[in-house]
C-alpha cells in the first residue's frame, strides 16, 4: 500500500525455490523515502541481515542501520539507526561482523571546508550502540576516492582495504 511516487530501500528473503519468505512487495528498510547506496551483510547464518545505507535527512548524507530478523521484522526502530553523521557527508558504508552481535561498519568522510576524504571506521553492538566514541576512528586520509571493503579478522576486528588516488597512481592499501 505504498504511494506509486515512494522511493526507498527494500530487502526480500528468497528460499531455495525462489520463493518469497517475506510479503510479496519486500520488506521498507527504512520509513524515510530520500535513500541512496545500499549495502548488505547477513549474520550467523543467515538469521538476521544488516543494511546500511546513506541518505539525505538534513543537510549533509549521514550512514544508517537497520537489521532485519528472519521473518523481515526490523529490530532497529522504523527509520533504522544513525552509525554516522556529523561534518560533511558520510557515504559508502561497508560492514563486517563481529564475533558477537555486533558490527564494524567503515565508510568514506567528505568534508567540504578544507576538501578532505577519510575512510573511518566504527564497531557497534547489536543495538548499533557505538563502541568507538560517536565519530569513530580515522583509518586514513585518502585523499580522494570513496571504495573501501571489509572482512572480518575472525577474532572481533576486521580487515580493512581501499582505494585513495593521488597524483600519479591509485594504490590499494590493507590495514
Amino acid at each position: 500500500n505504498r504511494p506509486p511516487d515512494y522511493f526507498g530501500l527494500f530487502a526480500q528473503r528468497l528460499d531455495s525455490s525462489g520463493g518469497y519468505l517475506w510479503d510479496a512487495a519486500g520488506v521498507a528498510l527504512s520509513n524515510e523515502t530520500v535513500s541512496e547506496h545500499l549495502s548488505l551483510a547477513t549474520l550467523r547464518d543467515g538469521d538476521e541481515l544488516v543494511a546500511l545505507w546513506h541518505e539525505r535527512r538534513g543537510s549533509h548524507f549521514d550512514t544508517y542501520a537497520q537489521r532485519l530478523d528472519r521473518q523481515g521484522n526490523r529490530l532497529l526502530g522504523a527509520a533504522g539507526i544513525l552509525i554516522a553523521g556529523g561534518l560533511g557527508d558520510q557515504i559508502y558504508p561497508r560492514a563486517t561482523l563481529d564475533r558477537g552481535h555486533g558490527m564494524i561498519v567503515a565508510w568514506t568522510n567528505v568534508r567540504y571546508s578544507p576538501y578532505k576524504f577519510s575512510l573511518v571506521a566504527q564497531h557497534t553492538d547489536a543495538l548499533g550502540l557505538r563502541a568507538w566514541g560517536t565519530g569513530g576512528v580515522e583509518l586514513a586520509s585518502i585523499g580522494f576516492g570513496s571504495e573501501q571493503a571489509l572482512a572480518s579478522d575472525g577474532r572481533g576486528g576486521a580487515f580493512a582495504a581501499w582505494v585513495g588516488c593521488c597524483v600519479l597512481d591509485t594504490p590499494i592499501h590493507v590495514v
